[in-house]
């Protein structure tokens, strides 16, 4: 008696310990839910040893009938068992299908943006293609199970919570589902043997005698009294609201024993989603509760228009990229409350998800669109949500982002001087000005596409259309007057129209001279027609005069640079009325690719004046007044040392045979030079490149800091600010397939 006793509570105790694995409770936490199913693991996995001593007790008292009942008990529990292993393994399976979400993944900015550098701007976060920290799903499978995760790498998505988890455990002990029919055998068995012929699984578990008794069987779940009667261990029947085994199992009952209250179903109006009422003290749900859904913020997206300017008809490429994993209402699921606006009067066009997962509505917004505006106006065009399924005007809606977009044939636009401005204004060629564009706006807003026209001929677009800040340099060759013109590009972008003009937005003058020597003290200067085929000092003088430096300018002194497209020339001369003398000298050298004036400023640099026979009469300083004049720079004289007196020959002027040669060959002998001027700046100064070429095909410049970049034959440029020493190459095909090159360094004057 007492081990049939022993057996009876071995079996109570391995049903009841399952009646917490049923819930109708929605529950969101992951590690809830793991920590749910590893609980009920850790119980099953007892009830299982439970179940085989109490097989092994029942073939060692030989009771046949027991034997069976505790046999299938534990093919219960082993089922259960299983049950929960599985579960256990799909909550902690990798995200496989999620983690293919997750791509591409860029660290920085966040979902949906990319960071863009660009020149003196800065850095910023603009829409782009970025999945990092980004929602990525998952599906549990065989059900409608969906797992929240956020993309934390490349191809790697981390879960977060589990989503639509109502009847998580359903089937488990539940009389659908495969383990539920063995508990129907297994519970109707158990029956008879606690209550000596009680009512089966379908009519509940009211009766009950004791073991071996012979008491009535009781009625169903919500049944009246029971039969009493048995032995000592018999028991009445259960009353109306005590919870019978099945209402345990099916997770019905509270923790006092007695029956939860029937929950009914909460349906939400529009605008608001249902979220679980949580469970009382008793332990019994809550009904659950609707909560509004937040809408979306203008944070939450990006939305861009490219061109928001141009004559009509314009052609606007619209760019929405929009998310909200916090909105399941059904209206958005189908993307049915999300409009873009053109603002012109045509039909919002509904913005469609793009990424739309399970049925639990997550979804997010990403379409570029165009849009014709065929009239002149000003329209607002405008992300817009409007709270649910609506058209028209009678739409009750939130902007989101809004852009204003222009459309005029003839555009009026305020210049703001302030925002271009030029440097220097004004000097001799060759003349480097620096151009900076401000753009007032704050650093993000996209204002406008600008281009810089030089005013004679060349025109400088920078790569970006997003700046603060931006400069760049530009050599104006020939003297005359300029008008330098900071354009709107981005005016003419979307017409098909041959006519657009850009409009200004700002200007600056620039004047280019080349003066002409004055007159200094009682020196005349003039220019003069030079052979440039005479590079040679001639210096004439009457017989027994002589000439010393003093450092003062001889009356009668007079030069000039002649630049000419085959070469250049200094000269110079003092002329002696009274003695009948004249005395000159010339420095001049010859150009190939017509870059004089870089023969000039080589001139300039070098000073072959200083240290020649004419200094004697000619002070070196007079030809440095004509390379200041002429806006070259010079490089600082030495301190001068004291000459000796000399004595200057008069000579008969030669007469200049005419020189002829032969070609070598029938190719040009390749030939190139590339020097800097000056070739010494202070720490972030600037300098000009020039270069010049004959008997090649093509050439590249570069320097070795790589931002300089040229591929004329020849030319000149300026540099950006030189921070340390720099090399400038320049390399050159010719005919035959051969390299020249030649190089030029440019260093700081510390």
């Amino acid at each position: 008696m007492m081990r049939g006793k022993l057996l009876v509570s071995a079996f109570v105790v391995f049903l009841c310990v399952l009646i917490p694995l049923s819930t109708n409770a929605q529950v969101n936490s992951k590690t809830e839910i793991l920590r749910a199913i590893q609980e009920r693991l850790v119980n099953a996995e007892r009830d299982e040893d439970a179940a085989e001593k109490a097989v092994a007790d029942a073939q060692q008292s030989g009771d046949q009938q027991q034997s069976q009942m505790a046999q299938q008990a534990l093919e219960a529990a082993k089922e259960l068992v299983s049950s929960l292993m599985k579960q256990l393994q799909q909550a902690q399976a990798p995200l496989m299908d999620a983690d293919m979400m997750c791509t591409p993944v860029k660290k920085e900015c966040g979902c949906g943006k990319i960071k863009v550098c660009s020149g003196l701007g800065g850095c910023k976060c603009v829409a782009g293609p970025n999945m990092w920290q980004c929602p990525c799903f998952q599906n549990i499978p065989n059900t409608d199970h969906v797992v929240t995760g956020i993309c934390v790498d490349s191809i790697n998505c981390e879960g977060e919570s589990f989503t639509n988890l109502q009847g998580q455990t359903q089937g488990v002990g539940g009389l659908g589902g495969a383990i539920g029919k063995i508990f129907e055998g297994a519970l109707g068995q158990l029956g008879n043997l606690l209550g000596g012929g009680g009512g089966g699984a379908g009519g509940g578990f009211g009766g009950g005698g004791g073991f071996g008794g012979g008491g009535g069987g009781g009625g169903g779940d919500g049944g009246g009294s029971g039969g009493g009667g048995g032995d000592d261990d018999g028991g009445g029947g259960g009353g109306g609201n005590t919870c019978s085994l099945a209402d345990r199992i099916l997770g019905k009952c509270g923790s006092d024993g007695t029956k939860c209250p029937i929950i009914s179903a909460v349906d939400c109006n529009q605008g608001f989603k249902r979220v679980s009422g949580g469970r009382d003290t008793n332990g019994c749900p809550l009904k659950d509760i609707c909560e509004p859904v937040t809408a979306a913020t203008s944070s939450q997206g990006t939305f861009t228009a490219t061109p928001r300017s141009g004559e009509a008809p314009l052609t606007t490429s619209f760019t929405t990229n929009y998310g909200d994993a916090t909105d399941t209402r059904p209206s958005f699921v189908d993307g049915k409350d999300t409009v873009l606006d053109f603002g012109d009067g045509s039909t919002p066009m509904w913005l469609q998800c793009t990424n739309k997962q399970g049925s639990s509505g997550v979804c997010a917004i990403s379409k570029t669109v165009s849009h014709v505006y065929t009239k002149n106006g000003t329209y607002t065009a405008a992300v817009k949500k409007t709270g649910g399924f609506c058209a028209g005007s009678s739409c009750p809606a939130t902007t989101l982002k809004a852009i204003t977009i222009t459309v005029s044939s003839s555009p009026v636009i305020e210049e703001d001087e302030r925002i271009f401005k030029g440097a220097p204004q004004s000097g001799r060629a060759p003349l480097a000005v620096t151009f900076t564009y401000t753009n007032p706006r704050e650093a993000g807003e996209c204002e406008r596409a600008v281009a810089v026209n030089h005013g004679d001929g060349t025109t400088y677009a920078p790569g970006e259309d997003c700046f603060t800040e931006h400069r760049h340099s530009h050599v104006y060759d020939t003297p005359g007057s300029y008008t330098a013109i900071l354009e709107d590009a981005s005016f003419c972008a979307g017409t098909t129209s041959q006519n657009c003009t850009r409009p200004t937005l700002a200007r600056v003058s620039i004047t280019v001279t080349e003066a002409q020597i004055q007159q200094q003290t009682q020196a005349q200067t003039q220019s003069t027609q030079i052979n440039q085929d005479l590079y040679t000092q001639v210096v004439q003088a009457q017989p027994n005069q002589a000439a010393q430096y003093s450092g003062t300018l001889p009356s009668g002194t007079q030069g000039d640079i002649q630049v000419t497209g085959s070469g250049a020339t200094v000269f110079g001369g003092s002329r002696d009325i009274v003695s009948d003398t004249e005395i000159a000298g010339f420095y001049g050298a010859d150009a190939f690719g017509g870059q004089s004036q870089g023969v000039v400023a080589r001139l300039c640099q070098a000073r072959p004046w200083a240290n020649s026979v004419v200094s004697y009469v000619i002070p070196p300083t007079f030809f440095d007044g004509l390379c200041t004049w002429r806006g070259y720079s010079i490089t600082a004289p030495s301190t001068p040392t004291v000459l000796p007196r000399a004595t200057i020959v008069p000579q008969q002027q030669p007469s200049v045979q005419p020189v002829t040669s032969t070609p070598s060959g029938p190719f040009i002998e390749p030939k190139v030079d590339i020097w800097a001027s000056p070739a010494r700046v202070p720490l972030g100064g600037r300098t000009s490149i020039f270069w010049t070429t004959k008997g090649v095909t093509s050439c590249s410049i570069s320097s070795s800091a790589g931002n300089f970049s040229e591929n004329t034959l020849s030319g000149g440029a300026a540099t950006v600010p030189i921070t340390g020493l720099t090399i400038f190459k320049i390399s050159c095909t010719t005919p035959m397939g051969t390299t020249v090159e030649d190089t030029t360094d440019v260093d700081l004057t510390i």
